[in-house]
């Protein structure tokens, strides 16, 4: 099927919108070596999920809606089915983010095991899960609240893509305070990001550290920074947040945190997906700082 024209206008948008919502895909290591099995036919179902879904969403082109919540709505469609938007045009934003499992990793043999997802790039892990995106375009501006003592807004679970470039609206909690915290999450030592720290066919090392990677959230990107951050003058001031915010992840939103297509279906929780259910990550907030260690 020869795909429609789309405006420049709507590809400019998609790829804005893309790199937000985008999986944090880095890593070196082949993938097939480190998936299983059951988890690259579960990735080939729900891939061709994908692409029939964009299938159907490209043929509404043909005669669009006539109405400004229908069009967007079509949109915001058309860009998290399509492949195109990807380095190598071979994933969708879907692929880490699916409205069935409240927009967050699809693969349920991932979310048991590594955690993290495969980016466009195969060969190439996170050292994060994929974040849910439910609310993403309304989390406000990254900035520093007085009042909380706390940065609020931004995405990413670092806050890294600030909203400086596209704006943002208020800051009315959706299910979430758009704030970060440290709860104390284990290390999940199932991430392949650990074993990155060789060149892979590219030369490129993820990874570094090794198995001595330790995530520094929020406080990383206010020492490192990152391209999504737009340097200014307002991050000088944000250093001394650092130390405070080591450790640090932005709080997801609870809307539809257990949602799953059938019960059998495993969900990933925390920013490293070390929790494997609901249940053992409420356990783990009602029991850490009273169970022995």
């Amino acid at each position: 099927m020869t795909r429609p024209r789309r405006t420049d206008a709507l590809m400019i948008a998609a790829v804005t919108i893309m790199a937000t919502l985008s999986g944090d895909a880095r890593g070196a290591q082949d993938a097939s070596a480190t998936l299983t099995p059951a988890a690259l036919a579960e990735i080939a179902q729900v891939e061709a999920g994908i692409d029939r879904i964009e299938a159907q969403t490209l043929e509404r082109l043909a005669a669009p809606p006539d109405n400004q919540v229908q069009q967007i709505e079509l949109l915001g469609k058309l860009m998290l089915y399509d492949k195109d938007l990807s380095v190598n045009r071979n994933e969708a934003c879907a692929f880490c983010h699916t409205p069935e499992t409240g927009f967050t990793g699809p693969v349920s043999e991932l979310n048991r095991t590594t955690g993290s997802y495969p980016g466009s790039v195969r060969t190439r892990f996170s050292d994060r899960k994929p974040q849910s995106h439910a609310y993403a375009p309304l989390a406000p501006v990254l900035h520093y609240n007085p009042g909380q003592g706390d940065l609020v807004g931004g995405n990413f679970w670092d806050m890294r893509a600030t909203g400086r470039r596209l704006g943002g609206p208020g800051e009315d909690p959706l299910f979430t305070d758009f704030t970060a915290s440290n709860i104390g999450t284990p290390a999940n030592p199932l991430l392949p990001y650990y074993a990155e720290d060789r060149p892979d066919a590219r030369g490129y090392v993820a990874n570094p550290a090794g198995s001595s990677f330790v995530d520094g959230g929020v406080g990383r990107f206010l020492t490192q920074t990152h391209l999504l951050s737009q340097p200014s003058p307002v991050d000088a001031r944000w250093l001394p947040l650092a130390p405070d915010n080591q450790g640090r992840f932005r709080v997801p939103t609870l809307r539809n945190v257990d949602k799953r297509p059938d019960p059998t279906f495993v969900k990933a929780y925390g920013h490293n997906g070390y929790f494997k259910s609901l249940k053992s990550i409420v356990h783990f907030y009602n029991t850490r700082d009273v169970l022995p260690r």
